[in-house]
């Protein structure tokens, strides 16, 4: 194994903590609306855009080698969540997941859209990570993962109407933006050691 394929893991390792702490700093240091990890169209925001859409890249290359629907697939979908990431629709049609606000009209479409595609990620990359059994890839699966519950532990203490404000929900809001943020970075790191890797897989 060359130098440099030894540093890219770590590399991996260190972008994931680094853009994950960055997110908290910025909501404990920072009271600015567009800095808010969980705002529509933060720098965050735009991060996690490029890094899935990047991973989506990934996930087309190795399409061509093997397992072709299924990562064909998982590039379609990563496509999508980095499109809402970038414009922000689930925020602007699903915020806090309120569960007052969900029901048969457009926003609840919207969630169910979002809630699917979510879905669909996490299963496909569960396979692909149960296929390599890459450390990096199960631990930006498990983040995503513990990201989605918190959210929607937030929508069901929304529904009950036990939704904490002020600094706890911020401090909540970021956790979990910081963590999405961070996972989302170590896929698109392991997807993109496969593509320089062997041929293999």
């Amino acid at each position: 194994m060359s130098e440099r394929a030894a540093r890219s893991p770590a590399l991996g390792w260190l972008a994931a903590a680094t853009f994950g702490a960055l997110a908290l700093a910025a909501e404990a240091a920072f009271r600015t609306p567009w800095l808010k990890p969980s705002a529509e169209r933060s720098p965050f925001s735009w991060a996690a855009a490029v890094t899935i859409l990047f991973g989506a890249g990934c996930a087309a290359v190795l399409a061509r080698r093997n397992r072709r629907w299924q990562r064909v697939l998982l590039a379609t979908v990563l496509v999508w969540i980095g499109l809402d990431e970038a414009f922000g629709l689930h925020e602007r049609f699903a915020a806090d997941l309120d569960a007052r606000r969900v029901g048969l009209g457009w926003s609840g479409v919207a969630l169910a859209v979002v809630a699917l595609l979510y879905g669909a990620a996490a299963l496909l990359l569960a396979l692909e990570a149960r296929l390599g059994r890459e450390s990096m890839l199960v631990a930006g699966v498990g983040l995503l993962a513990v990201s989605l519950t918190g959210r929607l532990g937030g929508g069901a203490l929304a529904a009950l109407h036990h939704l904490p404000g002020g600094d706890p929900r911020d401090v909540g809001e970021a956790t979990t933006g910081g963590m999405a943020l961070s996972g989302w970075v170590l896929v698109a790191a392991a997807l993109l050691g496969r593509v320089r890797g062997p041929r293999s897989d």
